[in-house]
């Protein structure tokens, strides 16, 4: 189908896009530059889709907005909804109608989804009355697991994905219509997910994961997360000592290991200062572990040396790595690529991160940043002091980490992938 004789009609989808939309995340941003890269192939016509945007989306493609259900519906009954399509059948009869016009329009030859929870899987079913191919982008495990991180409800890992002891887990709690359901979403799930042609991930660990789900690797392709290192300015002055950590206030973000992590480092280095970007996925007034965040920041001796900056744009959330001293990335699940660590990379920083998922794939430890254990605040501390404290170590790290992203996800390389992955 990728021929060079043909011109191949390429229809991304996504919820969201960077600064086009008010809420997104890594995802959003990893969608976004694959879709930025495929725009640049000679024998394409890329077109994207997703939820409608907060403003109008100015790139080399032409966006489509889609309508979804939540769209008509007041918020508390639209968060209903959303929770029911996320956990149970997700599909979105609304979303369904709104993509078929598209399609109508479009006829694209292949569909690539990326992170589409609130339009769903729905673009699965449209696509196949057309007898289109769909290649499914894999961020987390959303299709294999209720809570889409494969931890339990202590926070460990559980690679049994969905089934029956899923009713148990805490992204169930205080709703028994959707426990009792539960029981059913593997099955459900997997009729959709039989219907893609293919999947892409971000990192070996998350292929293998991905694999042992099915059974088979025959579907699955890897797109590694993009190197942005051509496109940055690194002549801002960094602050010293500095600590940069973005995040969503979330568990499985690590907020609560590096807020402790910096009680630690401020023992030895009292001119500390954590800047903490804090991304905002919705309201959070009622959300236990935020409140619990923010009064141990509160109740701290070292509250006036953390900056918290809320909903940073995509410009705020650049200066702030390029400022930064230190990059922390603290996922407590099998996080596949985050964006965070191969943008501080790009920019030359020192990092350290989370030793889980596919992070030791993109940074080598002792080489190009330092690899902590996830679940110790202290081993955190530890090597945060250690780059502090060492200026021609951090710029060693910072050097070679342009060079590591540089090798492991240049544009050229996302390049091959993608056209790979389109290969028909």
């Amino acid at each position: 189908m990728t021929s060079q004789n043909k011109i191949i009609r390429l229809l991304h989808i996504s919820d969201a896009l960077p600064d086009y939309h008010s809420v997104w995340g890594g995802a959003e941003k990893v969608a976004f530059r694959q879709i930025k890269v495929s725009a640049i192939f000679n024998n394409f016509k890329v077109f994207a889709a997703g939820t409608k945007p907060s403003k109008q989306v100015k790139e080399g493609f032409d966006f489509f907005s889609i309508l979804t259900t939540e769209n008509f519906l007041p918020p508390k009954i639209g968060r209903m909804v959303s929770a029911f399509k996320n956990q149970i059948i997700p599909f979105d009869l609304v979303s369904f109608f709104s993509l078929l016009y598209i399609l109508l329009k479009i006829r694209p030859h292949i569909i690539h989804l990326h992170k589409t929870a609130r339009i769903s899987l729905t673009p699965i079913i449209a696509a196949k009355l057309f007898k289109i191919p769909v290649v499914l982008a894999i961020y987390d495990y959303w299709y294999f697991c209720p809570n889409r991180l494969l931890i339990d409800k202590q926070a460990n890992s559980c690679y049994r994905f969905h089934g029956q002891w899923c009713k148990n887990c805490s992204s169930l709690e205080g709703r028994p219509l959707l426990k009792f359901l539960s029981i059913f979403r593997r099955k459900i799930f997997d009729f959709f997910l039989s219907k893609v042609d293919r999947f892409s991930v971000l990192s070996e660990s998350s292929g293998n994961l991905v694999a042992k789900y099915f059974g088979s690797e025959n579907k699955i392709f890897l797109v590694r997360q993009l190197s942005i290192s051509k496109e940055i300015n690194r002549s801002a002055p960094i602050e010293p000592n500095s600590i940069f950590f973005n995040t969503w206030m979330l568990p499985h973000k690590g907020v609560h290991i590096v807020v402790r992590a910096f009680s630690e480092v401020l023992k030895k280095i009292p001119q500390a200062k954590l800047y903490m970007a804090v991304k905002d996925a919705g309201n959070y007034s009622d959300n236990n572990y935020y409140q619990e965040i923010i009064r141990l920041i509160k109740e701290s001796s070292f509250k006036n040396n953390i900056v918290i900056i809320e909903k940073p744009n995509y410009q705020e959330y650049l200066n702030l790595i390029s400022r930064a001293n230190v990059v922390v990335v603290a996922e407590q699940w099998e996080n596949m690529a985050p964006t965070t660590l191969a943008d501080a990379m790009s920019f030359g920083k020192a990092i350290v991160a989370s030793n889980i998922g596919g992070l030791p794939e993109m940074l080598k430890n002792g080489d190009s940043g330092l690899l902590a254990d996830p679940k110790d605040p202290k081993d955190f501390a530890d090597k945060i002091i250690k780059i502090l404290s060492d200026s021609s170590l951090a710029e060693e790290f910072g050097q070679r980490a342009i060079k590591n992203i540089r090798d492991y996800g240049s544009e050229d390389i996302i390049k091959k992938q993608l056209l790979n992955l389109y290969q028909f």
